[in-house]
């Protein structure tokens, strides 16, 4: 019998060691003697669940952040960039500008045309003043096409220089229509009216007498990239839609409705364009489902002035109250854009290649809510059927399941225990006759009476065999608005106490 109290003492001891947690015990069997015809005490479940377990997801604990006063509060961010880029209010597309004419000639052989082949690089958005080009081409064909004879044209411009501020300049002759310019780090400057000339110094080689020449010149732009530009702009409206995704799975949860309340749009800006005035009028929480629910009702305007270094704040914003039932996957904005709203008016402004217009949109779901009949399920290792063999219990009198719980939420909770044999795929439920543990509303621990529940010898196999222990909650905040903070949580205690007649060892 010695060697059985030995042998027995010491199962026991790893048993606990092994299926228990660390966290306070909210029972203890006190077994005092162990025999071959005795008691056996097992914890099976004995810990604390707060929100990160609630939430049970490593990517849902990133959206999760406190306040000064550690109340929970679900927190999304995203970074809209470059909602508006200087590629949408200015760029050179590829153009042609076709020029003849007809020059009467009072003495030869040099004479000079000035003020001729003008082109235009405004728009009707933009009045060009400067404009320093990052790459491009231009393709400048120049031909008299009056007379054959011999000649050289000097075609220049002062509005257009090179890197070191010399102005273009390009040589033709009979022999020699067209010329390539690399416009790279090239700068160019119209006139007031935005319109840039070419001038042109001729000299024909001929002893006939002309009175007049004809010439034609084309002058092409292709793949035109800019480093900045300075003008007028008139005021641009541009349409944005834009989505912040993210991802709070929650999988463990099942529910009819969770409301936040007091939720919170902070908008912040970095503007290196111009000042732009903005209006948000649709800002939606999506889940994997149809639209969850509209955050605003009324469209939202912002103000943006320039901030090219860093994010300044720009708006912060109540939302309306939230009500989910579905997972949450996204965000989506909807908005309009007034670039340079006060037009021509607002005189000349300055743009580079890497201006921008980007928002930081922060939306924050403080633990502010209601539940209504929501439903939490986990599923939980036990080890019960990795310490018996039911092989060597020859008769078991009586199975009792000892289940605890102290209440730290400020929620209603109907728990409810399933044990499960994955090989089998067999469920057997235990019945706690609708235990049910009010939340802790005033800040008071809610301890609930212990329930024993008793099971004969088959029913206590089943128990045994299992492998998963899948525990549910059904939560209600039984109509109140309630905070989560960081001193809640939930404590359980799920043991088995075991009586036997004989082992066999």
């Amino acid at each position: 019998m010695n060697k059985y109290r030995i042998f027995l003492s010491s199962l026991l001891i790893i048993i606990m060691f092994s299926t228990s947690s660390c966290h306070d015990k909210l029972f203890d069997f006190n077994i005092d003697n162990i025999d071959a015809d005795g008691n056996w005490g097992i914890p099976i479940l004995n810990g604390t669940i707060g929100i990160d377990q609630l939430l049970n997801n490593t990517d849902s604990m990133h959206y999760v952040q406190t306040d000064e006063n550690g109340v929970f509060k679900l927190v999304f961010e995203g970074d809209a960039e470059n909602l508006v880029h200087m590629s949408n209010i200015f760029n050179i597309d590829n153009r042609t500008f076709d020029t003849t004419g007809v020059y009467m000639i009072d003495e030869l052989p040099t004479f000079h045309i000035d003020q001729v082949l003008p082109f235009n690089l405004s728009t009707e958005d933009v009045i060009l003043k400067e404009a320093v080009i990052k790459s491009g081409i231009m393709t400048l064909y120049f031909n008299i096409t009056s007379a054959n004879f011999a000649y050289t044209a000097t075609l220049t411009s002062q509005n257009i220089t090179d890197a070191n501020g010399t102005p273009l300049s390009m040589t033709f002759s009979n022999t020699q229509h067209q010329q390539t310019l690399n416009l790279s780090n090239y700068t160019v400057q119209p006139d007031f009216t935005g319109i840039i000339y070419l001038s042109a110094n001729i000299t024909v080689n001929t002893t006939s007498q002309v009175n007049q020449i004809t010439y034609e010149c084309h002058n092409q732009f292709t793949n035109c990239a800019l480093h900045s530009i300075t003008g007028q702009l008139r005021a641009i409206e541009i349409p944005i839609n834009s989505a912040f995704g993210f991802s709070l799975p929650l999988n463990n949860f099942h529910f009819n409705n969770i409301s936040f309340n007091n939720a919170k749009l902070s908008l912040s800006e970095k503007n290196s364009l111009c000042a732009i005035n903005g209006t948000i009028n649709e800002f939606t929480l999506f889940g994997n489902q149809p639209p969850v629910a509209p955050l605003i009702t009324n469209p939202i305007t912002i103000n943006l002035p320039l901030s090219p270094n860093q994010y300044t704040q720009a708006a912060e914003v109540n939302l309306l109250p939230i009500h989910i039932n579905q997972n949450l996957d996204s965000i989506r904005m909807n908005c309009n854009f007034i670039v340079n709203p006060d037009g021509f008016a607002a005189g000349d402004i300055y743009v580079d290649e890497n201006s921008s217009l980007s928002l930081r949109v922060k939306t924050e779901f403080p633990t502010n809510l209601s539940i209504d009949n929501a439903v939490y399920r986990d599923t939980i290792d036990n080890d019960l059927h990795k310490t018996f063999n039911f092989g060597t219990i020859q008769s078991i009198d009586l199975l009792t399941l000892r289940f605890a719980i102290t209440n730290l939420f400020p929620f209603d909770l109907t728990p409810s225990i399933d044990f499960l044999n994955s090989q089998t795929g067999e469920i057997f439920h235990v019945n706690l006759n609708n235990m049910h543990i009010h939340g802790a509303y005033n800040n008071t621990p809610i301890e609930s009476a212990p329930a024993y529940i008793d099971f004969n010898h088959d029913d206590a196999k089943k128990i045994l065999n299992s492998d998963k222990v899948i525990l549910t909650f059904r939560i209600d905040t039984n109509g109140n608005d309630v905070e989560i903070n960081n001193t809640q949580n939930v404590r359980i205690a799920l043991g088995a106490k075991i009586s036997y007649s004989q082992i066999s060892l």
